[in-house]
Formats: C-alpha cells, sequence, structure tokens
C-alpha cells in the first residue's frame, strides 16, 4: 500500500509544483495588464494638461498683477481718474512679465519704464501741440463753450471738433507708429517697451 500512496503522493505533490509554476508565469501578465488599465478621468484630465506646481505658481504669478489692476477699480478715485481707460493699466501689468526670472524681469522693468517716460513726454508734445492747433485756428474761441454732454464718460468736458487739430494729431500719430516699428525692427528686445510707447500715443492721439 506504501507504493501506490506514495506515488500519488508525488502526482498531487508534481501538480502543486505545476500550478505554482503556471502562477508564477501569469503574474508578469497580470502586472503588464493591471499597468494597462487606464488611470482616473480627473487624473488623465490633468496629465493632459500638464498641469503642475510650477506651471500653476507660475499662472498665479502672472494673474496677480492685472487682479491688482482691475480691482482698483473698486476705488472711486481710481475709477474717477482714469474712467474708460482703466482697463489699460491691466494691460500694461500683463506686459511686465512677472513670470519672468528675477534678471531677466528687472531688466524688463527697466525698459519698460524708459519706455513708458518717453512715451509720456511724446504724448504731451502731441497734446500741445494739438491745443495750438486749435488755438490758432479757431475765429472765436470766446464763442466756444465746453459741454458735459457727449463726452466719454460722465461730467468730462469736450470740445467742438476742430480739423486742424485732428491733422496735427495724425501727422503724430503716424510719426510715433512709424518710429516705434522701426525700433522693434532694429531691436527686438525692445518690443514690449514700444508696445507701452504705442499705448500711450494712440491714446493721446485718437
Amino acid at each position: 500500500m506504501a507504493g501506490p500512496v506514495s506515488h500519488a503522493e508525488q502526482l498531487l505533490s508534481s501538480r502543486r509544483g505545476e500550478d505554482s509554476e503556471q502562477r508564477d508565469s501569469k503574474d508578469p501578465n497580470r502586472e503588464a495588464i493591471e499597468a494597462q488599465k487606464k488611470p482616473l478621468f480627473t487624473k488623465r484630465i490633468w496629465e493632459k494638461f500638464g498641469l503642475n506646481v510650477g506651471v500653476l505658481s507660475m499662472m498665479f504669478k502672472g494673474a496677480l498683477p492685472p487682479t491688482i489692476a482691475i480691482g482698483l477699480y473698486q476705488w472711486t478715485g481710481f475709477a474717477e481718474t482714469y474712467s474708460t481707460l482703466g482697463y489699460l493699466a491691466a494691460v500694461m501689468s500683463i506686459l511686465s512679465f512677472a513670470i519672468m526670472p528675477r534678471a531677466k524681469f528687472i531688466q524688463t522693468m527697466l525698459f519698460n519704464i524708459i519706455g513708458i517716460c518717453i512715451g509720456a513726454c511724446i504724448t504731451l508734445l502731441t497734446i500741445y501741440c494739438s491745443v495750438q492747433a486749435r488755438a490758432h485756428t479757431t475765429a472765436h474761441q470766446a464763442d466756444e463753450s465746453q459741454s458735459a454732454s457727449g463726452g466719454p464718460s460722465p461730467g468730462a468736458a469736450v470740445a467742438p471738433y476742430n480739423s486742424s487739430a485732428s491733422a496735427v494729431c495724425a501727422i503724430w500719430l503716424f510719426f510715433n507708429i512709424y518710429v516705434s516699428n522701426t525700433l522693434r525692427a532694429l531691436r527686438p528686445q525692445l518690443q514690449f517697451p514700444v508696445i507701452m510707447y504705442s499705448i500711450f500715443a494712440n491714446v493721446a492721439s485718437t
């Protein structure tokens, strides 16, 4: 009896060994199948957009200046001073590029300040020339009365149309556009200061 029993035990042990070997051979396939399973929907969307901590911090850093500029409209003094042109403060704050490295940011900010200063000077000269053209081509200045109706904002004083003043503004506008675009083509690194300069020139001449 010992012979058949021992033979049966050997068969059972051999089958168990084969089963264990088959399980071990299936384990890598099972791991590969599990690895190929799709991740969660939110995780797939997150990976598709490529969002991480660095990207999110740069996004928040870049969105902070225009958010502050738009938030200043809650202040009555700011809204009364800039009226409908306050959005340009947010545009120019974006052009400061707060997301850049510190050295590049300081360099860009320095060029932007220089461009704004030159733009303000040219703007004042344009307005002065336009006012002088209006004064020298108006026959009866005493009869002209400034009205508060039809202005860009309630209470803003406006003057009647004057073709000479408009022509002077147009000449200055063409000059500013030509010079700014020529400078931007010669020196591409001055692109953003030229944009700020152009904002001043366009607002003053139109």
